[in-house]
């Protein structure tokens, strides 16, 4: 497991919250429905003058509807390759020992100091816990 996967875990878990936000959002608009009344006439002799409610899908505010679900589905792949990701980490975590796992859980997905690390494991200070997160990650390797 490298650092730099470590690292983008968080990133990674906000990746897909805020595509999962996008989606619903592109979705809300390729639903999206507009309705007016317009003014006409009976189709037959003599003039009529007659409102009518017309209803249906908005694409005008939008360039293209295909353009749209182009969008959708680069989003989607997006979110795929996020969580992905994320479960890499994940599966990983399971893998290692308990104060190895804790040790990452702290300082990676906590976005704690080594130093506050380094208390609630219980080293001596926060670059013990970083240089015993290193020896393992360089074993491992």
């Amino acid at each position: 497991m490298q650092k730099s996967l470590l690292a983008e875990y968080e990133d990674a878990c906000r990746l897909v919250e805020e595509t999962e936000r996008d989606l619903r959002i592109l979705r809300q608009r390729l639903e999206a429905t507009a309705s007016d009344i317009v003014k006409g006439s009976n189709p037959n002799y003599p003039y009529e003058a007659r409102t009518f409610h017309i209803e249906g899908l908005d694409y005008a505010m939008y360039t293209k509807p295909e353009e749209l679900r182009r969008l959708e589905t680069i989003l989607t792949e997006r979110r795929e390759k996020a969580k992905q990701c994320r479960l890499e980490v994940e599966y990983w975590i399971n893998n290692v020992p308990p104060r190895i796992a804790r040790i990452v859980r702290l300082k990676y997905f906590q976005r704690l100091g080594w130093t506050d690390v380094a208390m609630q494991v219980g080293c001596g200070s926060g670059d013990a816990a970083r240089m015993e997160l290193n020896r393992y990650l360089t074993a491992t390797s």
